[in-house]
């Protein structure tokens, strides 16, 4: 009879799956949460109340690199999923 040990070598095949989709499905989440929470540092620009085309043009200019990197950040923790 086989004494001590962890319990992982005492466990059956399906309590060793069900912690490796436990750990699969955190995993599942965390990249989730961290894709959702990139979404927050994303702001609209400030416009006056009757912007003509340059001034939209220019703000939307200013927002370009943040949806740049956004993108990128969402495309590389995509990639790693």
């Amino acid at each position: 009879m086989k004494t001590g040990g962890s319990p992982e070598e005492f466990a059956g095949p399906a309590t060793r799956s069900l912690a490796f989709e436990r750990t699969l499905f955190f995993s599942d989440a965390v990249f989730a949460i961290a894709i959702t929470l990139l979404v927050i540092d994303l702001h609209l620009p400030s416009l006056p109340d009757h912007p003509n085309g340059e001034q939209v043009l220019t703000a939307l200019t200013s927002v370009l690199p943040g949806v740049f990197a956004y993108a990128l950040s969402f495309a590389t923790i995509g990639l790693y999923w």
